[in-house]
């Protein structure tokens, strides 16, 4: 939510002019300002994901040297 306020609000910032270009209609503004978000949120999502698949894979082990079970 927090970044699709700060973009609307740059958005509202921009001169009058900035609006006039056929990329900045008012249509493609608000599917900017859902999409970006949504796949921002998606991609933090998938970082997120990634990270705890990593460590829980790696945490068995690093307990188990750190227990002496296992000599590298």
């Amino acid at each position: 939510m927090r970044l699709r306020g700060e973009t609307f609000q740059a958005m509202v910032r921009q001169e009058v002019a900035w609006f006039d270009i056929k990329s900045n209609s008012s249509g493609s503004l608000c599917a900017r300002l859902s999409g970006d978000a949504s796949s921002v949120q998606g991609v933090s999502n998938c970082v997120f994901h990634h990270t705890k698949e990593e460590i829980s894979e790696v945490l068995p082990y690093m307990l188990l040297s750190h227990t002496g079970g296992v000599e590298i």
